[in-house]
């Protein structure tokens, strides 16, 4: 079920703004093709809260792309060696 929680939100990245019953009917629809059953939606929208934190999944559509572009766009740190 947590693996099915991890393709929506991945599927939902570029597309428009979707809500958290949406994430539970879509995940009701992957996992059960495994026959796994989807937990109450209380206890899901509990799970989607934390494995959603930070990525923006049910909120602004263009500040989840833009975080996506941002991350893929991080140019490498180096490792300060102390030495001025």
């Amino acid at each position: 079920m947590v693996e099915a929680l991890r393709q929506a939100i991945e599927e939902a990245t570029g597309a428009s703004t979707r809500t958290a019953s949406y994430f539970h009917w879509r995940v009701g629809m992957l996992a059960g093709q495994d026959g796994v059953v989807v937990p109450s939606r209380a206890t899901f929208y509990r799970l989607f809260e934390r494995m959603s934190h930070g990525r923006h999944t049910n909120g602004s559509a263009r500040m989840r792309r833009s975080l996506v572009d941002r991350s893929s766009a991080a140019p490498a740190r180096r490792a300060c060696s102390g030495i001025a």
